[in-house]
């Protein structure tokens, strides 16, 4: 996608999304719009599972993973704070981090998240579970025509979209070449 149609898109997502944030209702369209409409994902509704079931001593559910990246997410209302602790289905208090983290010691060890995002529509927060004691990278959505690249570890890098990018600067690369040797002709001593 080129940089200003990219642009554009982004800050049609962030219009779109600057005023809501319903956890229940509203979750899966606003991942589902991020993955096709910021990140180039064909079928996102492919590419990421929702409300999958982990077994605790009670079953409780994923917002959302994405196998091909190893993402967690746990998704919250744009009026909840992310640093402060929720009240869960069992009585337990934890932020959205403890939460997914909870859900992560659940899963067999092949399929924890190499990455866990929190995100209350207003902000990203990114943890990368190979550094698990750094801080967290912050994203907020207001500022996201500017810093969308912080996402693109969502998207698994050998998607045919990336392929298709790829091959498209191979083929800019050849035909720069072909330019340049054709210029190179039209002087009559090239190698000086």
């Amino acid at each position: 996608m080129a940089v200003t149609v990219k642009k554009r898109s982004v800050k049609n997502f962030i219009k779109e999304w600057k005023d809501r944030g319903r956890e229940k209702q509203e979750s899966q369209t606003f991942w589902l719009s991020l993955l096709r409409d910021v990140l180039d994902i064909e079928k996102p509704e492919e590419f990421i599972k929702f409300e999958e079931k982990v077994k605790l001593s009670h079953d409780s559910f994923i917002d959302g993973y994405i196998d091909q990246t190893h993402v967690m997410i746990e998704q919250k209302s744009s009026n909840k704070d992310l640093d402060k602790t929720i009240k869960q289905s069992d009585g337990s208090l934890l932020t959205p981090f403890q939460q997914a983290q909870r859900y992560s010691a659940a899963l067999p060890y092949s399929r924890r998240p190499r990455w866990i995002v929190t995100c209350n529509f207003k902000e990203f927060r990114i943890y990368d579970m190979e550094n698990p004691n750094s801080k967290p990278v912050k994203v907020e959505l207001r500022n996201l025509d500017t810093n969308y690249y912080q996402l693109e570890f969502l998207v698994d890098k050998s998607n045919k979209h990336i392929k298709r990018e790829k091959q498209v600067s191979l083929n800019a690369g050849e035909l720069v070449g072909k330019i340049y040797d054709e210029l190179l002709k039209q002087y009559k001593n090239p190698d000086i």
